[in-house]
Parts: C-alpha cells; sequence; structure tokens
C-alpha cells in the first residue's frame, strides 16, 4: 500500500485494493444508504439517486466483464415482468 492508494474495508478488515472509481462508486452506494437510512427524500433526489447508482452497478458490471450476463439476466426479468402484467409494452394489446 502506499500513500493515496483506496482500500475497500468491511467490519474494520482490509478486503481489496481499489481504483479511484471503484471508490467513488462505493462512496455514492453508501451515500444512498445513509440518505435513506435519515428519512424520505424528495422524488427528484431519489430518481437522481437511482440513476447514478445504476449507473454505477453497470460499470461495476463492465470493469468485471459480465456486461453480456447482465444484459442476458436484465431481459429475462423483463421479460418476466411483461408476463407477469407488471410492465405493459407499447403497442401491445389489452
Amino acid at each position: 500500500m502506499a500513500e493515496g492508494d483506496w482500500l475497500l474495508t468491511f467490519l474494520e478488515a482490509a478486503r481489496e485494493r481499489i481504483s479511484e472509481e471503484r471508490a467513488a462508486e462505493v462512496n455514492a452506494v453508501l451515500d444512498l444508504v445513509q440518505g435513506a437510512l435519515e428519512g424520505e427524500p424528495s422524488a427528484t433526489e431519489l430518481a437522481r439517486e437511482i440513476k447514478h447508482v445504476l449507473l454505477n452497478a453497470l460499470q461495476v458490471a463492465r470493469h468485471y466483464g459480465v456486461d453480456q450476463e447482465l444484459s442476458a439476466s436484465i431481459e429475462n426479468s423483463y421479460q418476466t415482468l411483461v408476463k407477469e402484467g407488471w410492465i405493459r409494452e407499447e403497442g401491445g394489446s389489452d
């Protein structure tokens, strides 16, 4: 370890040396959790935070090279939600 390195810790134990970008992702998620614990955010703030977390999750998937697996999983979940009636596709008949 050198000064300026980022270290991911859990329960006071070092787990992994991470990049500055990954540290920012982790901090964004922790900020969202802290905000949730502090009370109800406005709808606009909540939407902005969720978008930020989703973008960071996509960056994590790309970092670990699981883009294709994530895409397939999302598509599968989407199709399940459509079949169960939770999502109505445009142009679909009811």
